[in-house]
């Protein structure tokens, strides 16, 4: 996960300001994460990197819990005086290796894979589709038949410095409760539209995805 135009926000702040947010930012999320059974591997400045491993269902259910204490972590802030804050969240699942990597003088536990590299990417994707959530193929393929998830088929992406694409999903459970709606009702809409988008035809395309808008 990341905090959405956080160098503009951290400019307005002095370094103590941005220590205090920070910390404040991550007493709301951090419950979240281990509440759904995961763990946290680092903090990447006003990042979270977290590992789930048990079923997807949990990494997922606790992002769209992030989302949704973000909006509970928001009203306090706009009590306070202060303005509102976005997050944008990429999960993938794959293999990877937990151990200690470093030197004698500095030693530092982590996770090594390119699985961690595609979910970092994938976080990334989030800003270029306008979204708060994706996830991978590799996730949705995990979760149950009768998951309870609103999801819809984003196509295959291939990511910054990747040769294979990914199939990109997202989850729209933790949008607010009327553009989840809107979701829903041009859920047919939306996937006809994607189809004659992947078949290189750009302006029907086109023409049946401004009536999703």
């Amino acid at each position: 996960s990341d905090i959405r135009d956080f160098t503009l926000l951290s400019e307005q702040l002095t370094p103590r300001e941005n220590f205090s947010f920070l910390t404040n930012y991550l007493r709301h999320v951090n419950p979240v994460i281990r509440a759904r059974g995961g763990f946290i591997d680092k903090y990447l400045g006003d990042g979270v990197m977290a590992l789930f491993p048990g079923e997807p269902e949990d990494a997922l259910q606790a992002a769209v819990d992030m989302l949704k204490q973000i909006v509970q972590y928001n009203e306090g802030r706009k009590r306070a005086g202060y303005a509102p804050i976005r997050i944008g969240i990429g999960l993938h699942r794959g293999s990877l290796i937990l151990g200690t990597i470093g030197e004698t003088e500095r030693m530092h536990t982590t996770v090594i894979a390119d699985a961690v590299n595609l979910a970092s990417r994938i976080e990334g994707m989030t800003k270029t589709f306008g979204v708060q959530l994706l996830v991978s193929g590799t996730v949705v393929d995990g979760l149950a038949k009768d998951h309870h998830f609103r999801l819809r088929h984003l196509g295959a992406v291939k990511a910054k410095g990747k040769t294979q694409s990914v199939e990109i999903f997202e989850c729209y459970d933790g949008d607010p409760a009327e553009l989840a709606d809107r979701k829903d009702l041009t859920e047919e809409l939306f996937d006809a539209g994607m189809v004659e988008f992947r078949k290189g035809l750009f302006l029907s395309a086109g023409i049946i995805l401004t009536g999703v808008a």
